[in-house]
């Protein structure tokens, strides 16, 4: 049985301060790191304010697991940095995100709820992306992918919900996105649910874009870019455009 942690354990506490929060979740995942992998638990009472970065990096064995309980887990992000940093990950069975809620609070750019890079078997599932300015964001990753979570957006302005890329080292490849209700409110303007600009064998099923000024963009740099691409089941109700697709 993998070892399981619970976050308070560390220090995370409602009532602790920003940066506090951010030490005691990486104290968490250092400590599950060290021990080959782990569910690391975050209970679901109250809000948890976060500044600054919580990284996970270089392969596990086992798989880090961070889970919220009896609901989802509030992180509150309160400065222009990613949340969670996942790095390296190309071994083992990955990182998973389940039952977390994460909502910015401030108007900010470039920064992602959830950003992997050279990454395996990175998971999102049952998380909600309150005003981020970057939801998710996948880059040179493999086999990874985004199930049963949604959006909140009100506050952000020219936000990109999930994003799949490349930065240079061999392409993201096999992202599936299922059973998804992104949603963007009146109030916020500009922003695109999904941008492709590097992937081969994309899967995107049975999953709302609502709202959105751009539901789906491929930017492609060159017919090679962006192959295999299968989408079914999708509902774009958007105030621009649907689905653009374009080879720069």
């Amino acid at each position: 049985m993998a070892n399981i942690y619970n976050a308070l354990d560390f220090g995370l506490d409602p009532s602790n301060t920003a940066s506090g929060n951010q030490v005691a979740l990486q104290d968490a995942v250092t400590q599950a790191q060290q021990n080959f992998g782990g569910q690391i638990v975050i209970p679901s009472f109250g809000s948890y304010s976060i500044s600054g970065t919580v990284t996970i990096t270089a392969d596990i064995t086992t798989a880090i697991h961070i889970v919220g309980s009896s609901g989802s887990a509030l992180f509150v992000k309160n400065d222009a940095s990613d949340l969670f940093s996942i790095t390296n990950t190309n071994a083992g069975d990955g990182v998973f995100f389940e039952d977390i809620h994460v909502r910015y609070s401030g108007t900010f750019s470039n920064v992602a709820a959830f950003r992997f890079a050279r990454c395996r078997n990175g998971r999102l599932h049952r998380v909600t992306m309150e005003d981020c300015p970057l939801g998710a964001v996948f880059s040179d990753c493999q086999q990874c992918s985004v199930s049963e979570c949604r959006s909140l957006y009100g506050a952000q302005n020219n936000s990109t919900l999930i994003t799949i890329d490349t930065a240079g080292f061999g392409g993201t490849s096999q992202t599936r996105i299922y059973a998804c209700d992104f949603e963007v409110g009146t109030t916020a303007t500009g922003c695109a649910g999904l941008s492709v600009t590097q992937s081969s064998d994309l899967s995107v099923d049975d999953s709302l874009f609502a709202g959105f000024a751009n539901a789906i963009t491929i930017a492609a740099a060159s017919a090679q870019s962006v192959v295999r691409s299968l989408f079914r089941g999708i509902s774009c109700q958007t105030t621009s455009t649907a689905v653009t697709v374009k080879l720069k």
